[in-house]
């Protein structure tokens, strides 16, 4: 993939008409995809009069940000995410700082549950200032929105950075991850074959994303697991965010070589084992008990 420098590309954007341009180009792609603005209809919308400035500043935004066709001038990717991150407020938006309370409790203590947005995360913490959970929300996000509501909002956008990273894409570059199953420090991997609290970690090879999920998270992307919970009336996708540590659940390290790691989820009386590799691959699945029966053997 060739690339020119960043630099380049950042400081063609430096210019009150050419991201006036951008950003035209995409109300006109929102009105109707299939249309192109011509160089004049272009003009007008953006408000220059002078058709040699225009022109200067819009052939600088072509090739990168901007493609002529036959037909008009269409943004191109890098346009469409610039525009896109100027309405998210990604670089220019500020958000107070704000601490609320939740009215949850924390799954690992029982303490209760804050809410904390600022600088781009959304962070909960429970009253003994531990940290739970931390999403990424550019500032736009809570426009308009509850407390409630961006909670809401989180959880489904952590439940989709979770998806891509399992399915090995990082959320943030698009690039490919590492997966390792990693256990607390004070924890050996085999020692008395049992497992507290793992996670599985996953590492962009490009740089600095990393998301740790807990096994049990990891399990309840897999549509074996879904369904699960859906026969017993509980869509997963509803769950916080936070929930994801499932106090209720159950790990045991079922093997060295190959390594696999079992969870057993628990619903309404009935149990599920699910059994993953060493990366955090599910390779088995199981309903070990339903509900009214014992467990099979």
């Amino acid at each position: 993939m060739d690339e020119m420098e960043p630099t380049d590309a950042f400081s063609v954007l430096g210019n009150e008409i050419r991201v006036g341009i951008l950003r035209e180009l995409a109300d006109v792609m929102g009105e109707s995809s299939d249309s192109r603005p011509s160089f004049s209809t272009l003009r007008e919308r953006v408000g220059v009069d002078d058709p040699g400035k225009f022109n200067y500043h819009l052939d600088r935004l072509r090739g990168t940000f901007v493609e002529k066709t036959d037909d008009g001038y269409v943004l191109r990717y890098p346009g469409l995410m610039v525009v896109s991150a100027i309405r998210a407020g990604t670089y220019t938006g500020v958000v107070d700082t704000e601490t609320v309370e939740t009215g949850e409790d924390c799954p690992r203590c029982g303490g209760d549950l804050t809410a904390t947005y600022g600088d781009g995360f959304l962070e909960l913490a429970c009253d003994e200032d531990e940290l739970l959970s931390r999403v990424l929300l550019p500032p736009g996000a809570t426009e308009g929105r509850t407390t409630e509501e961006l909670l809401e909002l989180a959880n489904r956008s952590a439940r989709r950075d979770m998806g891509h990273a399992a399915d090995g894409v990082c959320p943030y570059c698009w690039g490919q991850v590492d997966a390792t199953v990693r256990w607390p420090e004070e924890t050996s991997l085999f020692e008395g074959k049992s497992a507290s609290d793992p996670k599985v970690r996953y590492d962009c090879k490009r740089g600095w994303a990393n998301i740790e999920v807990p096994l049990a998270g990891v399990a309840t992307l897999h549509p074996a697991v879904v369904a699960f919970y859906h026969d017993h009336g509980v869509n997963v996708r509803d769950w916080p965010f936070v929930g994801l540590s499932y106090s209720g659940t159950e790990q045991a390290i079922l093997s060295e070589d190959p390594v696999r790691v079992s969870v057993t989820l628990r619903e309404d009386g009935a149990e599920m084992r699910v059994v993953l590799d060493d990366e955090g691959t599910v390779v088995d699945t199981e309903r070990v008990k339903r509900a009214g029966e014992k467990e099979s053997r």
